[in-house]
C-alpha cells in the first residue's frame, strides 16, 4: 500500500552504500575533532583539580566523555567504524540530557539534542536520526515533566514546540539527504550508463583489434601475396609476404610500379584483364610472370577485383599465389617421359619388360639398348614371344614363374646372384623384378661378374691384412675414434705392453691408463683426419706392469660400418732411446773433456805469457756478455766462449824470446808475432767442432779502419765476434800489468777507446761496451 502524497516524505528511503557518503572517513574525523575539542577543557580541569580548586567528583564526567571518544576513535581506525559511529551521537545526546536535567529548559540542551539528531543522520543514516529524534522528545518530556507543576498548559505547549522543532530538524535533514541521494543516484545512473557505454566501446574496440590482429596475422603469415594498387600500378598496400616470396620489403615495394614487375610478354594480358574487370566489376583470375628482386621471374596465379574507396578512387585488390613449382612440374612432366626414356636407354644395366596374359603367358614387350650388350641376342625379333622362348634358362631355374608372380601380385622379387653359363653368356647377374602396372612388370639385371672378382680380391686383401696384423713385430691396435674404445689388438701389443686382448677390448685407453700423458691423445685426435694421417710421433705409454714404454706412433683414420676408427701402429723405441740417451751422455762427457782441454790450453798460454788465469776468464765473460746484449742466440754463445778462450792459441808457434821479450820487438820479430792469428787458423780449421769459433782467434787483431792484421779487413768485413773481442781484449790488457809497462787506470783506458773509436774499433760496439761498463 502506498503512502498518501503528503506523508510520502516520511517513508524511509533505501540507504545508499556507505562508500557513497564515505561514512567511515566522517566517523573517524568527527571523533578525532571531538577528541581535540574535549581534550582542551580536560587539561584545564586537570590543572584546576591538581591545584585544589576542583575535585574528581566535579570533573569525572569529562574524563569519561574523553575515554569514550578515545575508544571510539581507535575502534573506528581499526575497522569498527560502524559501532564507533554511534558514540558521537550518544555522547552529545547524553550531554544534552545532562544539561537539561541540571539547568532546565534553555537553548544549550536543545542545541545538544539537535546536534545528536544531525550527527546520527550523518553517521548512521535516516533511521538512526529518527530514533534520536524520538529519544530527544521523550527525554525532554520526562526530564521537565516534574518541573511543570500547575502550569501544565505552558509545559505542553513547550513540549509541542520542541517536538515540532526536533522533528523539523529531522525532516530537513531527511529532505537534504533525499535530495543528495537523488542527485547522487542520477550521477551514479549517468556514471553507470557511461561505464556501460565505455564497456561496449571497449568491447567493440577489442573486437576490432582482435579482428585487425587476426587479419594482420593472416596477411603477415600467409605465403600468398596480398596487395592493393591504383589503376596506374602504384602500390597502396603490400603484404609482408612480398619480402620472402619476391625479395621486396615494404619500403622498396612502395617505390616500384606494379606493372614494371610483370613480364613484358604478360603485361598486355594483365592490363586487358583489369580493363575487363573495370567494365564488369567481376573478379578475374589470370596466370602471369612477376620479376623477383634478384631479376629472375616467378609464375603466379592472381585473382583480383576492382574496389571503390570512400573517396571514390578505384583500386585493384588482388591476391597472388606462387605457382612456379606447379608450372615447372607441368613443364617437367612433359619432359619426364623423354628423360625416363633416355634414362632407360642409357642406363648401364639391362632392362627387360614383360606383360602377363590371361592365359598365364609372360610376353616380352620391351628392352633397353644396354640389355642387348649384356645378352647378345636379337631382342627386336623376340618381341611378343614368351619369356621361355626369349631366355630358355629362366624356365629351368624357376625364375620365369617368379616373374609371373611379380606381374600378378605386385610383390617385388630380388636375387643377389644368378650365374648364367651357356654358349652365348658366361656371367653372374643381380636381378630385381617389380610390377610397373597391373599385369606389367620390368626386370633390371646387372652384370656383377667384375664385382665378384673385386670381392674375391678384397677377401684376399683381408687375409693379407690379417697376416700382417697378427705377425707384425710392431704393436697394432684399432680404437673407436669418438671414445678410444679398443676393438682389436695384435699379438705384438701383448708382447710389448703386457696386455692380453681380453684385458683391453671393450675398454678405453684412458680407462686402462695406457697413455703416460692423456694430453698426447687429445693432440693426436686434433691433428688427424681421413686425408691427413699422423706418423713418427714419439709418445710414452704405460705397460701393464707399470714400466714406461717409448713408442714411435703412426695413426690413420679408417671407417668401418660407418663408424670412424683409429688404426694405430707403434714401434717400441725404448731400448733405442736408452741407447741414444747413453750416446748423448757420452757426447756431453766428451764435450766436457774438450772444454777442459781448451781451458788447459788457454791456461798454458796464460802461464807462458805470465798472465793470470783471470785474464782468460774475464775476456770470455765480457765477450759472452756483449754477444748476448747484441742478440746472439744462446746456442751460438758456446762458439763465442770457445773462440774467446782460444784467442791467442796461435802464439804456441811464437818463440819464447819473442813472445816473452820485455822490450819492444824488432820489425822482423813483429812479422813472426803477427803470424799468430794465421797459426791459430791453421791449427783449428781441421777441428770440426771448433770451426764455428775461428772468427775470434783469426780476426781479433783486425782494425775498423783496415790497419790490422793478418788480412787487413775493414769495417763490417771483420766478423762481429772479432770486433767485440778486440775491444774486450784491449780493455783487459790495458787494465793489467805487463812486463814492459804497468796497468792503466780505468779513465785512461776509456779515453783510449774513445780516441781509437772509428779507427781501431767499431763505434757501435764501443758505445755498447761503455754503456755496459757504466751499468756495472
Amino acid at each position: 500500500m502506498k503512502f498518501p502524497d503528503f506523508l510520502r516524505s516520511f517513508q524511509f528511503e533505501p540507504e545508499l552504500p556507505d562508500s557513497v557518503f564515505t561514512r567511515e572517513k566522517w566517523i573517524i574525523e568527527i571523533l578525532h575533532l571531538m577528541l581535540i575539542i574535549t581534550l582542551v577543557p580536560a587539561v584545564i580541569l586537570l590543572i584546576l583539580m591538581l591545584t585544589g580548586h576542583l575535585t574528581i567528583v566535579d570533573t569525572y564526567q569529562i574524563y569519561i566523555f574523553l575515554l569514550l571518544l578515545i575508544i571510539g576513535w581507535q575502534g573506528a581506525k581499526r575497522g569498527g567504524w560502524r559501532w564507533a559511529g554511534y558514540i558521537p551521537s550518544l555522547l552529545i545526546f547524553f550531554l544534552g540530557g545532562f544539561n537539561l536535567n541540571q539547568s532546565g529548559m534553555n537553548h544549550t540542551p536543545l542545541l545538544f539534542l539537535a546536534t545528536s539528531i544531525v550527527l546520527s543522520g550523518m553517521l548512521q543514516g535516516e533511521r538512526a536520526s529518527f530514533i534520536f529524534t524520538l529519544l530527544s522528545v521523550i527525554t525532554f518530556t520526562v526530564v521537565l515533566y516534574p518541573t511543570a507543576g500547575s502550569n501544565t498548559l505552558r509545559f505542553h505547549v513547550s513540549i509541542l514546540v520542541v517536538s515540532f522543532g526536533l522533528f523539523g530538524i529531522w525532516l530537513l535533514q531527511k529532505y537534504l539527504f533525499s535530495q543528495l541521494k537523488s542527485n547522487i543516484e542520477k550521477r551514479l545512473s549517468v556514471s553507470r550508463e557511461l561505464e556501460e557505454e565505455t564497456r561496449l566501446r571497449q568491447n567493440v574496440e577489442a573486437t576490432r583489434l582482435v579482428q585487425e590482429s587476426q587479419l594482420k596475422r593472416l596477411t603477415d603469415n600467409m605465403t600468398d601475396l596480398i596487395a592493393e594498387i591504383d589503376l596506374n600500378g602504384q602500390f597502396l598496400y603490400s603484404s609482408p609476404s612480398y619480402l620472402p616470396v619476391l625479395g621486396y620489403d615494404a619500403d622498396t615495394i612502395q617505390k616500384v610500379n606494379a606493372f614494371d614487375l610483370i613480364h613484358p610478354d604478360d603485361l598486355p594480358m594483365v592490363k586487358d584483364t583489369i580493363q575487363e574487370s573495370l567494365i564488369s566489376r567481376l573478379p578475374k583470375t589470370i596466370q602471369h610472370r612477376t620479376r623477383h628482386a634478384d631479376g629472375h621471374y616467378l609464375w603466379f596465379e592472381s585473382s583480383g577485383k576492382i574496389v571503390e574507396r570512400e573517396s571514390g578512387r578505384l583500386t585493384v585488390v588482388h591476391s597472388s599465389h606462387d605457382i612456379t613449382a606447379q608450372r615447372f612440374a607441368e613443364d617437367e612432366t612433359a619432359a619426364s617421359e623423354m628423360k625416363f626414356r633416355s634414362v632407360i636407354e642409357g642406363a648401364p644395366l639391362g632392362i627387360h619388360m614383360f606383360s602377363l596374359e590371361e592365359d598365364g603367358r609372360l610376353l616380352f614387350t620391351g628392352y633397353n639398348p644396354y640389355a642387348e650388350k649384356m645378352v647378345p641376342i636379337d631382342h627386336r625379333s623376340m618381341l611378343g614371344k614368351t619369356i621361355e622362348e626369349v631366355i630358355p634358362d629362366l624356365a629351368t631355374n624357376g625364375l620365369a614363374d617368379k616373374f609371373r608372380e611379380v606381374a600378378r601380385t605386385g610383390i617385388p622379387f630380388h636375387l643377389d646372384r644368378n650365374p648364367v653359363s651357356n654358349d652365348l653368356v658366361q656371367a653372374t647377374y643381380e636381378v630385381h623384378a617389380f610390377q610397373t602396372s597391373p599385369g606389367k612388370m620390368a626386370v633390371f639385371f646387372l652384370d656383377i661378374s667384375e664385382r665378384e672378382k673385386a670381392v674375391k680380391a678384397m677377401r684376399i686383401s683381408e687375409e693379407k691384412f690379417s697376416k700382417v696384423f697378427t705377425t707384425s713385430p710392431e704393436t697394432i691396435s684399432i680404437n673407436r675414434f669418438r671414445d678410444g674404445l679398443f676393438v682389436d689388438v695384435n699379438p705384438s701389443f701383448t708382447r710389448q705392453l703386457g696386455y692380453e686382448p681380453e684385458d683391453v677390448i671393450g675398454k678405453t685407453s684412458l680407462e686402462l691408463g695406457i697413455w703416460n700423458n692423456p694430453e698426447d691423445r687429445t693432440q693426436l685426435l686434433s691433428k688427424i683426419s681421413p686425408d691427413h694421417p699422423t706418423s713418427q710421433v714419439e709418445t710414452f705409454f704405460h705397460a701393464k706392469d707399470g714400466h714406461l714404454v717409448v713408442g714411435l706412433l703412426s695413426a690413420s683414420l679408417i671407417t668401418i660400418d660407418n663408424e670412424q676408427y683409429l688404426l694405430i701402429i707403434m714401434r717400441d723405441m725404448t731400448e733405442r732411446i736408452k741407447a741414444e740417451q747413453q750416446l748423448v751422455s757420452a757426447h756431453r762427457e766428451l764435450e766436457k773433456a774438450y772444454e777442459a782441454t781448451l781451458e788447459g790450453w788457454a791456461r798454458a798460454l796464460d802461464l807462458r805469457e805470465h798472465e793470470t788465469a783471470d785474464h782468460s776468464r774475464r775476456v770470455v765473460e765480457y765477450t759472452v756478455q756483449m754477444a748476448r746484449a747484441l742478440g746472439i742466440q744462446e746456442n751460438e754463445l758456446i762458439h763465442v766462449q770457445r773462440g774467446a778462450l782460444m784467442h791467442d792459441i796461435g802464439k804456441v808457434a811464437v818463440p819464447d824470446n819473442i813472445l816473452l821479450k820485455p822490450g819492444p820487438l824488432t820489425s822482423d820479430e813483429w812479422v813472426i808475432m803477427r803470424q799468430h792469428p794465421v797459426n791459430a787458423y791453421n791449427l783449428l780449421k781441421n777441428i770440426e767442432y771448433l770451426k764455428p769459433a775461428l772468427d775470434i782467434p783469426y780476426c781479433h787483431h783486425e782494425h775498423w779502419d783496415g790497419s790490422g792484421y793478418p788480412r787487413g779487413l775493414k769495417g763490417e768485413e771483420i766478423p762481429l765476434m772479432a770486433r767485440i773481442f778486440t775491444i774486450v781484449d784491449v780493455w783487459d790488457a790495458l787494465l793489467s800489468d805487463r812486463p814492459y809497462r804497468p796497468a792503466w787506470d780505468k779513465p785512461a783506458v776509456i779515453n783510449y777507446l774513445l780516441e781509437q773509436n772509428g779507427k781501431l774499433f767499431d763505434p757501435k760496439i764501443v758505445k755498447l761496451f761503455l754503456e755496459l761498463c757504466a751499468g756495472g
